[in-house]
């Protein structure tokens, strides 16, 4: 038969049989899986058994330094196909064998998972575990050719961050605020949540800063990241309100033997008053701020006036002076002016500017005791 001949019986048998198919291979594949050193894992291996029929396999895992085995668990797919699964390690290296009596095929899912401790102080970083020694056979114990096998990662992540900073801070209504959230093991971002209007955290650096607007106690939650896990601490966080500033005035005037009283007024809601330096006879209320009482002795005192909240103290000085019941005009001296007020008063001029022995007249006895004053004798009030 010539060589055309030859060429027209084959094209006609390859028509005959159809196309011809390539079966694809299988495919094992080891995962990943992270934790901190001490830590144990599960890293799982799947199966793709591609178009092949596979009834057993066996494939070795390299452990690198820090690494440990543990128990081996059967996957969905060998439980439903009645296979059991051994390991044998030697060295370094540990063998998976999947075997059974029964020869059903294995398909394609989750094949196993095998637990692997990370060694205590074992550094953070990425472990590789190659895979090798892959071996397929088909339910009649043929040999099938491998295919791609893809090696498994432990990833060892740093211990997660323990918050190191203050858990109280305290700060002023409409006054610039900062705190800093520190943390150990690296921490890569920051939170803090429930923080008082106008205060913000950055997430990059930990600094929760900004102008609180109000009075408040918060209990803020502060976290601190890194690949590991996050590490929280509540913080009690006090914003106190602005110290307070006393409005009343700075000077008043009062008279020996006769009620004074004098109302310390402050603004920011002041919880607390004082008064030093007073003169003889009067007295504070540091609950609500009122000097009272009865000056005995003429005098012009510096009294220092305070009014305090949680936010702090505010001061003014009160120029006090007490004026003797003779020094009828205040001047600061008992003379002749004061004895002409009483005598205008004596002779229906004016109204009386003393009844100083208090008998319900301004009259020649209270003239007497203005002019035994204004001759440097004791200026006598009362009966």
């Amino acid at each position: 038969m010539n060589t055309r001949k030859w060429l027209q019986v084959g094209l006609t048998l390859l028509c005959s049989l159809g196309a011809v198919s390539v079966e694809a291979a299988p495919t094992l594949t080891v995962g990943s899986a992270s934790g901190q050193a001490g830590a144990s894992v599960t890293l799982p291996v799947t199966f793709n058994p591609g178009t092949s029929s596979v009834a057993s396999l066996q494939f070795s895992l390299t452990l690198p330094p820090g690494l440990s085995t543990g128990a081996i668990t059967p996957g969905a797919i060998l439980t439903s196909a009645g296979k059991s699964v051994s390991s044998n390690l030697t060295g370094s290296t540990v063998t998976f064998i999947i075997f059974g009596f029964n020869q059903t095929p294995i398909t394609s899912g989750s094949l196993l998972t095998t637990k692997l401790t990370i060694s205590l102080g074992t550094a953070v970083g990425n472990l590789s575990l190659p895979v090798s020694g892959v071996f397929y056979s088909d339910p009649n114990g043929a040999v099938i050719a491998a295919g791609a096998s893809t090696g498994g990662t432990v990833s060892v992540l740093p211990p997660v961050p323990t918050i190191t900073s203050a858990g109280t801070a305290t700060g002023q209504a409409g006054t610039a605020f900062s705190y800093q959230i520190t943390a150990s093991n690296s921490p890569t971002s920051f939170n803090a949540t429930g923080l008082p209007a106008g205060l913000s955290v950055s997430t990059t650096t930990g600094l929760i800063s900004g102008t609180p607007t109000a009075a408040a106690t918060s209990n803020v939650t502060l976290s601190a990241s890194n690949a590991g896990g996050t590490g929280t601490r509540t913080l009690t966080l006090t914003i106190n309100p602005p110290a307070p500033a006393i409005t009343s005035a700075g000077t008043a005037t009062g008279q020996v033997g006769t009620a004074f009283s004098y109302q310390i007024a402050a603004s920011n809601s002041p919880t607390r008053f004082n008064a030093t330096g007073l003169p003889a006879g009067l007295s504070v209320s540091t609950t609500t701020g009122l000097i009272s009482g009865t000056p005995t002795a003429a005098a012009t005192s510096n009294v220092a006036l305070s009014a305090s909240n949680a936010g702090g103290t505010g001061t003014r000085t009160l120029a006090l002076t007490v004026y003797s019941a003779c020094d009828l005009n205040q001047d600061g001296a008992s003379n002749v002016v004061d004895v002409q007020l009483q005598v205008n008063q004596a002779l229906g001029v004016t109204a009386c500017t003393s009844d100083l022995n208090s008998d319900g007249a301004c009259n020649v006895i209270d003239i007497q005791r203005d002019v035994n004053a204004s001759l440097g004798l004791l200026c006598v009030v009362g009966p």
